[in-house]
């Protein structure tokens, strides 16, 4: 179960991606401590976008997790395993990608899978998505990215910020222990 300070996360995120509070975005960053729950708060929002959205139906099809790469097993198994199960997410027809150490033409293979296939949710590594920006412009598009440890990102002029920056998606929502301060201006 979630606990209120969660609770109230999710429903602040939810909303925000949602465009339902009152500001021109579809985003948000949620920069509570380590060990309050930040990826169990963004997985219940992925989770209640891709299956019932507002109104009973998925509000998107595809999602972006990027972060550093020794986070990729790990968002793998809380997805997998811990919070939502394979079962389940097989069950509503969702595809976990993880891409973390593969040679250059795993990694396309995966995109693509994740890009031309069913619903997904692809969860992959800032270097791995910076290097291989371009695949994501051809195929499913991206209904929400969300970034793990954003305030790497935090330098506006890197590389890593802006291919992610470049990806068409209004939903996005920033993770971190170190909150940030981003503007329209500055990209993410």
């Amino acid at each position: 179960w979630l606990r209120p300070h969660q609770r109230e996360g999710v429903q602040f995120c939810f909303d925000c991606v949602m465009g339902l509070r009152e500001y021109d975005g579809a985003g948000c960053i949620l920069a509570d401590d380590m060990g309050l729950g930040k990826t169990l708060q963004s997985i219940a929002v992925l989770w209640t976008v891709m299956t019932q959205g507002l109104d009973g139906q998925p509000a998107v099809s595809h999602s972006i997790v990027a972060c550093p790469v020794s986070l990729v097993t790990n968002w793998e198994s809380e997805l997998n395993k811990k919070w939502i199960k394979s079962d389940r997410l097989r069950a509503k027809g969702i595809d976990v990608i993880a891409v973390s150490e593969a040679s250059k033409d795993e990694v396309k293979k995966l995109v693509r899978r994740f890009t031309m296939g069913r619903r997904a949710i692809l969860i992959i590594s800032y270097e791995t998505f910076r290097i291989h920006e371009k695949l994501f412009k051809h195929g499913n598009e991206c209904g929400l990215l969300i970034c793990d440890e954003a305030h790497r990102l935090k330098n506006k002029e890197t590389k890593t910020a802006q291919a992610l920056n470049n990806l068409a998606t209004r939903r996005r929502v920033l993770l971190s222990g170190t909150p940030i301060q981003v503007t329209r201006r500055h990209g993410l």
